[in-house]
This record gives C-alpha cells, sequence and structure tokens, in this order.
C-alpha cells in the first residue's frame, strides 16, 4: 500500500493559510509518490512558493519514496524523528482527507511516545484514520516497535 502520496505537507495548507501558524514555521517537509510526476512537481512548487512568500526563511525538504515500501519506512522513520526534535516544534501535519496524517501520528504516538496501540488508535481515528491507512499504520507499528 502506497502511504507517500503527499504524506507529509508541514504547513502546506493547515499552517501556511493560517497567518497565527504560519509565524512558528521553519522547515516544511514534503513527501510524494514520485518526484518526477508533473502533478507532484506542480504540488511541490506551489507549496515552496506559498511557504517562501508567509515565511521567506523556511526550509524546504522535498522527498518521493518513488512507490518503494522500504523507502516509505526510512521516511515514516525520518518523519518521527524530526516531529520529536525539539528545535523543530510546534509540528504541524496535513493531509487533505487527514488518513496519511493520522497513520504517521498514529505510528509517531505509539513508537516515540510510548502510547499503548489502544490510545492512539482512538486519537487517529478521531484525527480521520481510514480502512486505507489503519492496516498499513497496525504493520508498521507490529514490525517497528521497541
Amino acid at each position: 500500500m502506497a502511504l507517500s502520496r503527499l504524506t507529509l505537507s508541514l504547513a502546506a495548507a493547515a499552517v501556511l493559510a493560517a497567518p497565527a501558524y504560519a509565524k512558528d514555521v521553519k522547515n516544511v517537509g514534503i513527501s510524494v509518490g514520485l518526484l518526477g510526476n508533473p502533478f507532484f512537481v506542480a504540488t511541490i512548487k506551489g507549496i515552496e512558493a506559498k511557504a517562501k512568500e508567509v515565511t521567506p526563511t523556511a526550509r524546504i525538504t522535498s522527498v518521493s519514496a518513488d512507490y518503494d515500501l522500504n523507502k516509505q519506512f526510512t521516511q515514516i522513520d525520518n518523519f518521527i524523528a524530526a516531529v520529536t526534535t525539539p528545535a523543530n516544534q510546534p509540528a504541524y501535519v496535513h493531509c487533505a482527507a487527514g488518513g496519511r496524517a493520522a497513520s504517521l501520528w498514529m505510528v509517531k504516538r505509539v513508537l516515540a511516545d510510548g502510547w499503548d496501540e489502544q490510545r492512539a488508535l482512538t486519537e487517529a481515528n478521531a484525527l480521520g484514520l481510514n480502512d486505507r491507512f489503519r492496516p498499513f499504520a497496525l504493520n508498521y507499528i507490529h514490525s517497528h516497535g521497541k
């Protein structure tokens, strides 16, 4: 199951559209399915332009997993490291429908914050976790758990 279609758009819409939050944005991470896809290229350019408009000093990082599961796993590990780094606080995670962001947040809650799976699942469901991403999040937690 491909998790990387706009998995992370840190600050893309939720943050950059809200000036009160935008001042806090230092880094914007964008993960897309394939960096060579014209749709994703246009999406990245739009996010970069808006980020620079709101916060000219924001650092933009765009990555792709190339629809490769092992690369996606590495990106999830990198995501957890990024959002748990104090210098990156606050961290905002956005996904158009919420499922991708909720699944990543659930993984972070269990593996980094030490939450039990049920508590994290309850929160993720409230954030928009859906049947498409729930199995991926649970499998990731079970295969990468401590």
